[in-house]
């Protein structure tokens, strides 16, 4: 019995998602994003708390793309892995998700960081304060 209450407590570990908070919408930080409505590209900003960054990306508000993963490419240089969330029908509107992730270890509001998160995609964070 105590293998299988083992089992389900790694199955449900296993379960959680990448991002912290999931947002319907663009948060204040992004006010000065500038966004092609024919053709959102997705984004990356410096949350409030100056330890988080909020990934937005555009599409189906029932299967958007979330943010999986985040590795370090290069010193100063990350990628993000995006990847649908939803079944398999999704709605037909185009609008943004926000989700809050956890900035790398070690980088601050203040450094200059380059983040590609997919193709076409390489965004420059300015530093901030």
């Amino acid at each position: 019995m105590a293998s299988g209450l083992l089992a389900g407590a790694v199955l449900l570990t296993g379960c959680g998602t990448f991002y912290s908070e999931k947002l319907r919408d663009l948060p204040p930080e992004a006010s000065s994003v500038e966004f092609d409505g024919l053709d959102p590209k997705p984004a990356v900003v410096w949350a409030d708390n100056g330890e988080d960054w909020f990934v937005i990306t555009w599409g189906s508000s029932s299967c958007p793309n979330a943010p999986v993963s985040l590795d370090m490419t290069a010193p100063g240089q990350f990628s993000i892995e995006l990847r649908s969330e939803g079944g398999p029908v999704c709605t037909a509107d185009l609008g943004p998700t926000t989700f809050r992730i956890a900035a790398p270890d070690g980088v601050t509001p203040a450094d200059s960081v380059v983040v590609d998160i997919g193709p076409g995609t390489l965004l420059e964070l300015e530093p901030v304060g």
